[in-house]
């Protein structure tokens, strides 16, 4: 064999060889992706050092929506006593205010923006603390829809549990602060006017 003839073999094996590791290559990162997407897909975590997560797989509202049926209608707005409130109320100020029920307090009253950056630790905090409240009831002024008073049905529970206690207190104190007035009406006064006056 002569020297031009060992080169150009060397030159095909190294070729091939270089071909074949490109092939090889190709297919380990297809296979690398592939294993990804499924990772992705099937919504594979891994938790600390690496560890399969054994926690189920978190459950989305859009997920349960899709499947139907995840909602349904409440029978009435207004418990009994509520309604007999409500009547009261638009009987008392029907004809220069408005009578709303079921209002956020969010809706009502917010945290202090000139005080804390609105989406600040501290706003978020605030927010959250009044977030799922509900005034019962809320009197605006018709013309200007500017709140005159918040009103509070206070029924057994609220004399009874901490929890409510703590509730009720705070509330108490965040409508003093920002000067809105709070009324508490009792069952027992409830009924004794509702007797009263229908």
């Amino acid at each position: 064999m002569q020297l031009n003839d060992l080169i150009a073999y060397a030159a095909i094996t190294f070729l091939l060889v270089g071909v074949l590791c490109v092939a090889f290559l190709a297919t380990l990162n297809g296979l690398f992706r592939r294993i990804v997407y499924w990772a992705i897909v099937s919504g594979f975590k891994k938790g600390y050092r690496g560890k399969p997560s054994k926690q189920p797989r978190k459950v989305t509202a859009a997920e349960l929506i899709e499947r139907g049926d995840a909602y349904v209608k409440k029978g009435r707005l207004l418990t009994e006593l509520e309604q007999m409130l409500f009547k009261v109320l638009q009987y008392k100020y029907g004809e220069t205010h408005h009578v709303f029920c079921q209002v956020r307090v969010v809706d009502v009253i917010q945290p202090n923006t000139s005080l804390y950056k609105e989406r600040s630790r501290e706003w978020m905090a605030l927010f959250r603390q009044v977030s799922q409240w509900h005034f019962d009831f809320v009197i605006c002024e018709k013309d200007t829809m500017e709140v005159v008073r918040v009103i509070e049905l206070d029924d057994n529970s609220h004399n009874m549990s901490r929890r409510n206690k703590r509730h009720d207190g705070l509330l108490n104190a965040i409508c003093k602060t920002v000067h809105v007035e709070m009324e508490r009406i009792s069952v027992d006064r409830l009924r004794f006017v509702f007797a009263k006056e229908w």
